[in-house]
């Protein structure tokens, strides 16, 4: 079992070893293809980057985007793997959705969360209480009152790998599903796997009825969370 996680969390980050930049083009551009492209523009050639090391440059920029970015796809995918081979929620289960008015001639859009848990979907009986108590706990600790959170169908994840931006546009999808969320009967949770992430953001957050679990070694911190 702890291979098959191995491999669906390495598996979206093994596609960055491909990784070139393109430069404009619609191709992958090599180092060699890079250099003799920069030394052929009078401009770049004149003020010396047309040279190896520029390109590690820009490959180690922008393949450090995309590394991030399959980093997360990564920690979606463990969530998901852990949902289902541990407390066998079903794989078409694992995901909600839920629809969003655009505002352009009536039509909604369709938002999908990265995981979803309800405590009547594991099968087993004492995992079930487990879970359960886990989602009353966390319910109560962002302040959603005791007679709401027995009604409480589970728990959407947001998953994230880190979350150090405090980007605004961010934010309000973010408040927004988690409104969503609640009316639906679901607790909203944000699952950040590393410890980065804006405090300030978090607190937001919580305060806003997001549960937000932050990665640790420590087991005890996860239930001090």
């Amino acid at each position: 079992m702890t291979d098959l996680y191995v491999d669906s969390f390495l598996r979206p980050m093994r596609q960055c070893l491909a990784y070139k930049p393109a430069f404009g083009t619609s191709f992958p551009v090599s180092d060699i293809e890079f250099v003799e492209r920069y030394a052929g523009d009078f401009f770049y050639n004149s003020v010396g980057l047309a040279i190896r090391e520029v390109y590690a440059a820009h490959k180690a920029a922008g393949g450090i985007t995309s590394f991030y970015r399959q980093l997360g796809v990564a920690c979606e995918v463990l969530t998901q793997s852990v949902f289902i081979e541990e407390l066998g929620v079903v794989r078409t289960d694992v995901r909600w959705s839920y629809q969003l008015a655009t505002g352009s001639a009536g039509k909604d859009c369709t938002l999908t969360l990265d995981a979803r848990l309800a405590p009547s979907e594991v099968k087993d009986a004492e995992r079930r209480r487990i879970v359960r108590e886990w989602l009353l706990g966390a319910a109560s600790s962002v302040g959603v009152e005791s007679d709401m959170a027995d009604q409480l169908k589970g728990a959407v994840f947001e998953v994230r790998q880190g979350y150090k931006s405090a980007d605004s546009k961010r934010q309000s999808a973010d408040l927004s599903f988690g409104i969503h969320a609640l009316k639906a009967g679901y607790l909203p949770c944000l699952l950040v796997f590393s410890g980065q992430v804006s405090e300030t953001v978090a607190a937001r957050y919580r305060n806003a009825g997001l549960y937000v679990l932050l990665g640790s070694s420590s087991v005890q911190a996860h239930m001090d969370t």
